[in-house]
């Protein structure tokens, strides 16, 4: 089985050739005043301003149990960044909270989605978790993203928006990885 410290190795060196720049990714368990600093300006060039979370908001996800924050560093300069935590209500279940990217369509997305699945299933937790749009602002099709990586529809909430969730397996995790992380291009 591949490690998640495994699979962040080969995510680095596949998006690296992939987008021709030296990318890292830092896997954190917590924030400081710096990757506070990387969530906020990543989600003020992507999200509108609804979507933004307050510094206060970030600090109280960040001290939620299973805390996991995986920034993209492309020649040093962030430029993606995904967070999530234990769902407080499920135990055994990862919430996939935000996804942000400032190059798009060159698979940044997808392998973070892709090492939070991993990440998840190393970890124990049985299901992944996440609410979404069916559309965004910009047109892009966020249901439909999710769902070409494995999550199914729950419902539409109207205070949460799309309910959605992946059930973890070994195969399909595996799966996934080599399908959208392995293989990237330039």
């Amino acid at each position: 089985m591949l490690s998640f410290s495994e699979a962040v190795d080969v995510a680095q060196k596949q998006l690296t050739s992939s987008l021709g720049s030296e990318c890292r990714f830092l896997v954190l368990d917590r924030l400081d005043e710096a990757s506070l600093k990387v969530i906020q300006s990543i989600e003020d060039s992507t999200f509108r301003s609804e979507l933004r979370y307050t510094r206060e908001e970030l600090l109280q996800r960040a001290n939620g149990r299973g805390f996991l924050l995986i920034v993209v560093l492309c020649n040093e300069k962030p430029v993606a960044f995904m967070h999530g935590y234990s769902d407080r209500d499920e135990g055994l279940t990862f919430f996939l909270d935000s996804i942000a990217t400032i190059i798009e369509n060159r698979g940044i997305g997808s392998t973070l989605v892709s090492l939070a699945l991993l990440h998840s299933l190393e970890k124990g937790y049985r299901l992944v978790t996440l609410w979404t749009e069916e559309k965004d602002d910009k047109d892009r099709l966020l249901r439909r993203f999710y769902e070409k990586l494995g999550f199914n529809f729950i419902e539409d909430n109207p205070t949460k928006g799309v309910v959605m969730s992946e059930k973890l397996d070994h195969e399909s995790v595996l799966r996934l990885f080599y399908e959208r992380v392995v293989p990237l291009k330039k």
